[in-house]
């Protein structure tokens, strides 16, 4: 979302996309912090992980924000969610994606000694070495292929109705 707010509000600077990933993913998470401003205090959240964290928090479990967005844009959704104990994120060097995450959690919490939420087939690793792998299904695809190799994990969420079914109940070929 950062690069396509780059483009659509400084496209003369679209080509400096090209030269921060080359030096690579964390490289240009941090150049697009230093660059644009994604808006954190209008990003929506989804209701399913902010009820997921105020029962870890009632339970009195300490609750970390761990991203693979640049650690200064986790800070910030942190502080707007409230009640957040630490934040992990990549920081300029380390893409805090997939195994670099499941690396760093272990490296904090310890093997199957954390809970994770997460929504994206680059989480496997993390969901590996969680305690209990927690699932916003952002497709059927990863319902499905969470629950072949985690068959206790957790579904929060399911993926939300797609608009296809609804534009073709309108019929917009007869529009003609």
């Amino acid at each position: 979302e950062a690069a396509l707010q780059l483009v659509a509000t400084q496209p003369w600077n679209s080509w400096k996309l090209v030269t921060w990933l080359a030096g690579g993913k964390a490289s240009l998470k941090k150049n697009l912090v230093d660059t644009v401003d994604p808006h954190i205090a209008s990003m929506p959240l989804r209701a399913e992980t902010l009820a997921a964290i105020e029962t870890a928090k009632a339970a009195g479990r300490p609750v970390w924000l761990a991203s693979a967005s640049d650690h200064r844009w986790v800070e910030q959704i942190a502080a707007r969610i409230g009640g957040v104990d630490g934040v992990m994120g990549s920081d300029g060097v380390t893409n805090l994606s997939g195994s670099n995450k499941a690396g760093a959690l272990v490296e904090r919490f310890g093997h199957k000694q954390f809970d994770y939420i997460g929504d994206h087939m680059v989480d496997m690793p993390v969901w590996d070495a969680a305690r209990r792998p927690i699932v916003i299904a952002q497709s059927g695809g990863l319902e499905r292929a969470v629950k072949r190799r985690f068959p206790d994990a957790e579904i929060i969420a399911r993926p939300r109705t797609p608009i296809r079914p609804y534009f073709k109940a309108m019929r917009p070929y007869q529009w003609a």
